[in-house]
């Protein structure tokens, strides 16, 4: 038990001499948020489907992250990637639902159609405020990469199966 506390106080002291020697800031170690960039698009994602995404704001998202206002942007350059990544992830979802929807159906088949627009529905009851984010005008699309809604490659496939069937 001496022991721990000699090596303690030799290692309290050492790091004492290094402030007084090196004036660059030590690393924090004790200090780790998790997944700060994960836990800020579900506050952005929650905060748009409780207030809406006109009054969503990064210091609200902050506050319900538990971090401090100067942080998401280590990890996003503005409120508009916030709300781009929260619509991004919206997309991983709603795409998951809809493949799941359609796993146990016949390709083509005029259920997989139906399973399709109930799950876009579903979606759109669960999470209405990301729901419209997804097909609204608050960036443009085209400028961000990857930002195009995957689900309508599957609608749009089991459409054209359904057609030439």
């Amino acid at each position: 038990m001496n022991e721990t506390k000699n090596l303690t106080a030799e290692a309290s002291k050492a790091v004492q001499g290094l402030k007084a020697a090196d004036p660059r800031p030590l690393a924090k170690t004790g200090y780790h948020h998790g997944d700060l960039r994960a836990d800020l698009i579900e506050a952005t994602r929650r905060l748009v489907e409780e207030k809406g995404p006109d009054n969503f704001s990064v210091s609200e998202a902050c506050r319900l992250a538990g971090v401090s206002t100067a942080a998401p942007y280590k990890h996003f350059k503005d409120k508009t990637e916030m709300l781009v990544a929260a619509v991004l992830e919206g997309m991983v979802r709603h795409r998951e639902n809809m493949l799941a929807a359609i796993e146990p159906l016949p390709e083509g088949s005029p259920a997989r159609v139906a399973a399709l627009g109930k799950e876009y529905v579903h979606f759109a009851l669960r999470e209405p405020g990301i729901f419209r984010l997804k097909f609204g005008g608050f960036t443009d699309r085209e400028t961000i990469p990857n930002c195009r809604p995957p689900a309508n490659r599957h609608l749009a496939s089991s459409l054209e199966k359904l057609r030439n069937a």
